[in-house]
Formats: C-alpha cells, sequence, structure tokens
C-alpha cells in the first residue's frame, strides 16, 4: 500500500475538486491511502466529499496577489513538513501552480514521485479578453505582459518539476507543447475527465415542454462567454421561443454586474435567472429539470467538466467551436456544435434542438449516455491512471 497526497489550491466546489475526487478514487480502489491537502474553499464539508481520504485543510483562503501569495506560503509550508515528516508519503499529486511552487521549496519532495494534471495555460488565461467586435483578443500592455511572462514561467517551472503530466484532451496537450515547451511531450499522458454514468430513467420520463430550460454551470470570466448565451436568448425571445436560461456560477461581483447589464439591457429579467453556492446534488437536481445545457466558450476550453456531467445525465451539450469541445461533441453529433463563436450560431443550435420532435430528443439523450459509456465512464480509464501511482 502506497500513501499518495494530493495538494490543492483549495476546497473549492468546481472542476479541479471534481477531477481530484476522481483521482482519489482510482487511488483508493488500487488499495493506497490517500491524504489532501488544501486552503479552505466554498466546499462546505470537505471531509464528507472526500471520503475515506484524510482531509487536512488549512484555514486560511488563498489569494493570487503576490503579497498574498508570500503569506499564503508560510501558512502552507508548514502543513506540508508536518505532513511529510509523519506521514510515509510516496507520491504527490499536484493541480494547480502556486501550491506545486510552495512545495517544490521542500528539498524532500524531489524523491518522491510528482505528476501533476494540467488544467490550462494561466498566462494566456489571465490575459484574455475581447475586442469591440467580439473577437479574442490577448491584451499585450507593458503589465499584462509582465504578468504573462510571471505566470507562464512558474506554471512552465511546475511542469517540469513533475514526471507525468495528465492532459483532458489533444487540446490541452497542443497548448502545452506549442505554448511551454516542446521537451514536454514525453510527459504528457492524454487522460480525460471521468464521470460515473447516471441512470437513464429520466429519458424515458421526460416529456417535451413548451418552455426550453438551459442550464449552464461555470465561472463568468469573458472567455467562458456567458454574454453570448445570454444574447442568444434576446434571439429565441424575438422568434418567439419559450425559455428559461439558469446560470449557476461562483459570486463574482464585477462579472456578476457586466451580465446583469447585459441580461436588463435585453429585457431577460424573466427569462435569465442566476444562481450560486450550487451544492453537487443540487447541480444533479438541476440537470434532470434540464432540456440542454449550452458551453458557450470562446476560447482556452481545455475540456469542460460539466459537459461530461451534463451528458451523463442524457442532457445534449449545444457548444461553440472552441478549445476541446468540438473534441467531445462529435462523439456525439456534429449538430451540436455552432458553427462559429457567436450568439447568433448558437442560437440556430438552440432553435434546431427545439424544433426537435420529443423522440429525435430521446435518442439524442441516449446517444449522449452512449458516448460516456464508451470513452467517459469512470471505469474505462481507471487502468491507465492506475498506472501512474502503481
Amino acid at each position: 500500500m502506497k500513501t499518495i497526497l494530493f495538494i490543492l489550491d483549495e476546497f473549492h466546489v468546481g472542476g479541479v475538486t471534481s477531477f481530484v475526487k476522481q483521482y482519489t478514487q482510482v487511488a483508493l480502489n488500487s488499495g493506497h491511502k490517500v491524504i489532501i491537502l488544501g486552503f479552505r474553499g466554498n466546499l462546505s464539508n470537505p471531509q464528507e466529499f472526500f471520503k475515506s481520504c484524510e482531509v487536512l485543510v488549512i484555514d486560511r483562503k488563498i489569494s493570487y496577489s503576490l503579497l498574498g501569495l508570500i503569506k499564503c506560503f508560510f501558512s502552507f509550508f508548514p502543513s506540508l513538513v508536518k505532513v511529510l515528516s509523519f506521514k510515509k508519503v510516496n507520491h504527490i499529486h499536484f493541480s494547480m501552480t502556486w501550491t506545486t511552487l510552495f512545495t517544490f521549496c521542500y528539498l524532500p519532495v524531489w524523491k518522491l514521485k510528482r505528476t501533476i494534471t494540467f488544467y490550462g495555460a494561466q498566462h494566456l488565461e489571465s490575459t484574455f479578453d475581447i475586442d469591440e467586435a467580439g473577437n479574442s483578443v490577448y491584451l499585450t500592455n507593458f503589465n499584462y505582459n509582465l504578468k504573462s511572462y510571471f505566470t507562464r514561467n512558474a506554471q512552465l517551472l511546475s511542469l517540469n518539476g513533475c514526471e507525468v503530466i495528465i492532459t483532458f484532451s489533444d487540446y490541452s496537450k497542443a497548448i502545452i507543447t506549442q505554448h511551454f515547451s516542446k521537451a514536454l511531450e514525453n510527459k504528457i499522458k492524454v487522460i480525460p475527465g471521468l464521470v460515473n454514468l447516471q441512470s437513464d430513467l429520466n429519458i424515458r420520463e421526460k416529456k417535451k415542454k413548451q418552455t426550453l430550460t438551459i442550464v449552464n454551470f461555470g465561472r463568468m470570466d469573458v472567455r467562458k462567454g456567458i454574454d453570448l448565451l445570454i444574447k442568444a436568448g434576446s434571439i429565441l425571445k424575438n422568434k418567439k421561443i419559450s425559455f428559461n436560461i439558469i446560470i449557476a456560477s461562483p459570486l463574482v461581483e464585477s462579472e456578476l454586474i457586466r451580465h446583469y447589464r447585459i441580461y436588463e439591457n435585453l429585457k431577460l429579467s424573466t427569462s435569465v435567472h442566476f444562481i450560486h453556492g450550487l451544492t453537487q446534488e443540487e447541480k444533479g437536481e438541476l440537470l434532470q429539470k434540464a432540456d440542454v445545457f449550452v458551453m458557450p466558450s470562446r476560447d482556452l476550453e481545455t475540456f469542460g467538466m460539466t459537459m461530461l456531467e451534463s451528458l451523463s445525465f442524457g442532457v445534449p451539450v449545444i457548444g461553440t467551436p472552441a478549445g476541446a469541445i468540438p473534441e467531445v461533441l462529435s462523439k456525439i453529433d456534429s449538430r451540436l456544435i455552432a458553427k462559429e463563436i457567436n450568439a447568433s450560431e448558437l442560437a440556430k443550435v438552440l432553435i434546431w434542438y427545439y424544433e426537435l420532435k420529443l423522440s429525435e430528443r430521446q435518442k439524442l439523450s441516449r446517444s449522449c449516455i452512449d458516448a460516456v459509456k464508451l470513452h467517459y465512464d469512470f471505469f474505462s480509464h481507471q487502468k491507465e491512471i492506475q498506472e501512474i501511482y502503481d
């Protein structure tokens, strides 16, 4: 039996935590012991979420400002030293750049096996914006160039310091080799996100409703394209299509205000609804009611765990041709992918889905579940992760 230590930036409801849970399940199924160390987040009960694991929460919120990172380091380091001094750790699995670099400062770590999961290029994400025409651009003034240089090299160091890099898609692999270093290619293992398949009972019971229920989970930063989804709703309204858009996201006031203004200007206050602080159970309940999930990303979408969660419930996903979205949706039906990254093309796909007969919707839902069974079911890639730990 080995002991696997997972390092988290924070115990946060979202994709990273969901992926780490999958890895811990594989390790536990292999008979290994699992310890998880990270900063306090919005996950209300980490020990309940990571059952059968030893969960160690640093009672501090992580901050990504320079001063904040220095303070976090001095909170994190004693906890790390304590774990590695009193626990016989064999393997460390990292998730995010900064806690990886904090850990590298402790010399005994370099004698252990080290794996990192790549979630995206932080230097690209932090300088991502859109121009007045709505096209993707990267900010290039001095401050952003400095920030980009610093974050890129910090992440490059974290990738170089690990023996295995797990990515979720060929798109993610290309980001590493093109934006970091071609020399990292031999370390990369492409292992997609995995889900536990849900019952398909809802497919048989679901009826075609007059009002289309559209759902989205995730952050509301610019590259996620939530404004495109809201604007697509305006097009549906003009077409006299009855709909509800439910957007579940972390509460970030600056992003929320920006999107509030869009839906107020478009007079969509009765059709677009924002909710926050969603638990895993509540996400499941919402997906049971959803007709379709929309992934309106502009760029840098390395995978999208929310896509898989939706598909596992038999809920079709409509997405833009951005990042790894086509890699997933093309396995189901290429008509789910918008032709271009804009509100008009998203609306066209939503209208196409709305006009489908009930039998066609049910067939599409079954295709979603079949794709998950074939490509993303938890047990289908368990062996690949197991081999990394073994």
